[in-house]
């Protein structure tokens, strides 16, 4: 009799089976980490080497709109802080045209109104100084030294500023021969010209720059009284047209703190005419002072 043989084998144990496969899948989810970080690093180290023509294509496209629209921002910014400061000066020029005391309340209803900016608050602490005024910052300078263009321009500015009178005026010192100042009208606006001569030698035998003033302040007062709208038909005409000119030259320099002495010294200091047709030296005096008179009494007098 055959004897049937089978092979014994184990039976399988189920909770090791399970504990197996969940080892296997943790082992194999923590290898695809491990290799999608190191893809990861690889990527962020050459990202801004290895990158596409089209991508780089859009970056310089946004970078090169970012910078023109930034340019574009500051510009705008800029020209309408410009306007701004214009504003203001303009005003500020308009309303500092009378004495200090009505100044200073023009200054006050601009600020109050909200009409001129004061960031800084400069224009605040000046209205609190009772004895502040327009200086003028060339009379007292060295008159041995020839008079420069720089200075020439200060002397303009600051009786344009004292007189609220704006104008645009360039200079044209010409041949010595011609010893005596003037201005023209141009295309373009006005021209003052002189000889260094003739402002020196003002400026040497009274000892004092206030004849420089003397001499801008009359030929500004051209301007200021319209003279170049309607020239002069007459001699007697072109007369008054002179001294009526002397009269704002003195009431200018008033204003810029000059004594009625420094007023008359460019005057006192030029010799006679001898043009019938144009002022007499005590004439050009007397318009001088009446125009110095009248203007209210400074802190020097």
């Amino acid at each position: 009799m055959s004897r049937k043989t089978t092979s014994s084998v184990p039976p399988a144990d189920k909770d090791f089976d399970e504990t197996a496969k969940v080892r296997s899948e943790t082992s194999v989810n923590r290898a695809e980490a491990a290799v999608k970080r190191l893809e990861a690093r690889r990527l962020l180290r050459s990202q801004w080497v290895d990158i596409s023509v089209p991508l780089a294509t859009i970056i310089v496209a946004v970078v090169g709109f970012t910078g023109t629209f930034t340019a574009s921002y500051l510009k705008g910014w800029w020209d309408i802080k410009l306007a701004r400061d214009k504003h203001d000066t303009d005003l500020i020029l308009k309303f500092v045209s009378s004495d200090a005391k009505r100044n200073r309340e023009n200054i006050r209803f601009l600020l109050e109104a909200g009409l001129i900016s004061d960031s800084n608050g400069n224009i605040r602490r000046a209205l609190q100084d009772p004895g502040l005024s327009i200086v003028a910052t060339q009379a007292n300078k060295d008159v041995k030294e020839d008079f420069s263009v720089a200075q020439l321009r200060n002397v303009v500015d600051e009786v344009s500023i004292a007189t609220g009178i704006k104008a645009e005026i360039v200079f044209e010192k010409i041949d010595e021969k011609w010893n005596n100042a003037a201005i023209t009208k141009e295309s373009s606006g006005y021209k003052l010209i002189y000889t260094q001569s003739f402002l020196d030698s003002l400026r040497k035998s009274t000892r004092t720059n206030w004849t420089i003033y003397s001499v801008v302040a009359h030929e500004i007062g051209h301007i200021a009284l319209g003279h170049f709208d309607s020239p002069p038909s007459s001699s007697s005409e072109r007369k008054k047209q002179e001294l009526d000119a002397d009269a704002w030259s003195g009431m200018a320099l008033k204003k810029l703190g000059a004594t009625l002495t420094e007023a008359l010294a460019a005057y006192q200091a030029m010799p006679p005419s001898t043009d019938p047709d144009f002022p007499s030296q005590q004439e050009r005096l007397e318009a001088t002072q009446r125009g110095w008179s009248s203007v209210a009494p400074t802190k020097r007098e």
